[in-house]
């Protein structure tokens, strides 16, 4: 999940530009693959706002799941739209 905090300068005149540089900061210390070291961080929110990377755990990406999509993109492999009329044929 990402948390953007993007002042509005225009409306909202008491969450300023000002008012977050005062209160952000990158926690130092901090191991990013502690689970419940990065939810305390993230419930902090008033004097103190944490930012950066809180919780990281290295997993496979979801295209890694579909062998189909590994090596060059799809638009540029050969395509061949007869090896299709099979599936068409499922629906007439």
């Amino acid at each position: 999940m990402i948390d953007i905090l993007q002042p509005c300068v225009t409306f909202n005149k008491v969450n300023t530009f000002a008012w977050y540089k005062k209160r952000a900061y990158k926690p130092q210390g901090h191991d990013p693959s502690d689970f419940n070291s990065a939810l305390d961080l993230a419930r902090q929110w008033g004097d103190k706002i944490p930012i950066g990377i809180l919780y990281s755990v290295p997993r496979p990406t979801f295209e890694s799941n579909f062998p189909l999509l590994q090596g060059d993109p799809l638009c540029t492999r050969p395509f061949n739209p007869s090896s299709l009329s099979h599936l068409q044929d499922e629906f007439l």
